[in-house]
């Protein structure tokens, strides 16, 4: 529900946008990879597309679009067959012998952007008998170009992070309407700036 509240709220500020909103949500795919216990980094990126024709539906409708966007991009066969293609993709980077050509042959996956924005949820965290004093908890993403959405459960609630490396506010403040809007209570923090290469953070908190 987050990615598409957020896919409708970017939209809303930039309503002549042509291209879909496409948010990318962090997935752990240990567990159709059989590797339920590696300490590898396995997490990968599900693409769900907030395009014109889901713009004309219901919410109820566009959530379903987009869950089974997700529900595809989850199963065990496609995760392994797209592990697979990295794999090849990386022994042909592996092939080249000269460190310039293997460089600007990896670039091409440094440099993509698939999608506009990416939206990580490792789930909650119990704080055990230390939960009534919890006020608040922040989950940051280092290194991301453009913006990223962070999102944590703790002490009964929802606690959403937004990092970008340009202004935000008029999507926070969207974001917020599409709360209200659905009858979801949130509270937003102030803005906190960080250097020039790390961005800008904005803190919502849902009741």
């Amino acid at each position: 529900m987050i990615a598409l509240l957020s896919s409708r709220a970017i939209k809303s500020v930039y309503s002549d946008a042509i291209k879909p909103i496409v948010c990318c949500v962090s997935v752990d795919r240990r567990k159709a990879l059989n590797r339920k216990n590696t300490f590898r980094n396995c997490i990968g990126g599900a693409m769900l597309s907030y395009n014109g024709d889901t713009e004309k539906l219901s919410l109820e409708n566009q959530s379903d679009v987009l869950k089974k966007q997700l529900e595809l991009q989850k199963d065990e066969n496609y995760i392994k067959s797209r592990v697979n293609s990295y794999i090849e993709k990386f022994k042909n980077s592996d092939n080249k012998t000269e460190y310039v050509v293997r460089r600007e042959y990896s670039s091409f996956f440094a440099n993509k952007n698939f999608s506009t924005f990416l939206l990580s949820y490792p789930g909650k965290i119990d704080f055990g008998e230390c939960n009534k004093s919890v006020a608040a908890v922040s989950l940051y993403t280092s290194g991301i170009k453009g913006l990223s959405i962070n999102m944590i459960a703790a002490a009964d609630k929802f606690f959403i992070d937004i990092v970008s490396d340009f202004e935000t506010q008029d999507i926070v403040m969207a974001l917020i309407r599409e709360f209200a809007v659905n009858g979801l209570a949130c509270s937003a923090g102030d803005l906190t700036p960080f250097d020039e290469d790390y961005g800008k953070l904005s803190r919502l908190r849902r009741k």
